[in-house]
Formats: C-alpha cells, sequence, structure tokens
C-alpha cells in the first residue's frame, strides 16, 4: 500500500515516519509538508534521532503535498487535526485520509508532538511516538 504522511514543513515528523515506515518494509512510504520549502533538508536533530536507530535521513528532500501526491497514496496520515482539516478545505475529502493518530487507534497519542525548535530529547520523544503509532498502523494493515 503506498502511504503518505503529512507535516507542517515536511523536515520533523513526517520525514521520521515515512523513514520508519520503509525500515518496516511492506508498504511504500512518503511524506510531504502543507507549508514546505520544496528541497529543504531533514533537520539535523530529526537525522541524529532517526541515526540512533540506524534510519537515515540523508537523502530526504522536503516536499510540498500537491493533488498529485495525495492521488498517487491509497492511505494519507496526517500528523495533527489541523493538518487532516486544512487538507479537507483545501482539496476536499479523500477516502484514505486520517490522522495517524485516529488511525492508529493508540490510546492517549492524538496528535503528534512537533519537535521543531527543541531538543534532542523532543524529537526522541516524536520518534518514541511515532513508532508507537506506526506499529499499531502495520499491525491493523495486517
Amino acid at each position: 500500500m503506498d502511504i503518505l504522511f503529512i507535516c507542517t514543513g515536511n523536515t520533523c515528523r513526517s520525514p521520521m515516519a515515512e523513514a520508519l515506515g520503509n525500515s518496516k518494509g511492506e508498504h511504500r512510504c512518503s511524506s510531504a509538508g502543507i507549508f514546505a520549502h520544496s528541497g529543504s533538508l531533514a533537520s539535523p536533530l530529526a537525522v541524529e534521532a532517526c541515526q540512533e536507530l540506524n534510519i537515515s535521513l540523508g537523502e530526504h528532500r522536503a516536499r510540498l503535498l500537491s493533488i498529485e501526491l495525495m492521488q498517487e497514496a491509497k492511505l494519507i496520515l496526517t500528523l495533527t487535526e489541523e493538518h487532516k482539516t486544512w487538507i479537507e478545505s483545501r482539496f476536499g475529502e479523500h477516502p484514505g485520509l486520517y490522522t495517524l493518530g485516529e488511525y492508529a487507534g493508540v490510546e492517549g497519542i492524538g496528535d503528534v508532538s512537533d519537535p521543531y525548535g527543541g531538543t534532542i530529547t523532543d524529537y526522541r520523544r516524536t520518534l518514541t511516538q511515532l513508532k508507537t503509532l506506526l506499529d499499531a498502523v502495520w499491525r491493523r494493515m495486517q
């Protein structure tokens, strides 16, 4: 299944989700941002946090969300409810559009925290949230 992860700038949360998803195999994951500056590198602290799990973000380049990217995806998972609402207001409904939290159904995790501007501890916390949610998503899709 083609899964598209969406956050704001496509430099922290959604690239980490994409990399985690691709490391799990089975599904093709990509990412984009609703306000991304295309071509931007992943945040250095996102790169560092992922490296601690032997996952590389070195090749990541930010992409701005487009209707074409949405059409290629079977499942679009936003990192917050605000992202989902923004997408629906700009592009309309998509049958595979959910927040990551609602699709995963993990008690106590809704929106994924934004580590941008924070410390490596903040990035590790976000990565832990993402790992928990993606484990639940993969279980659901089996």
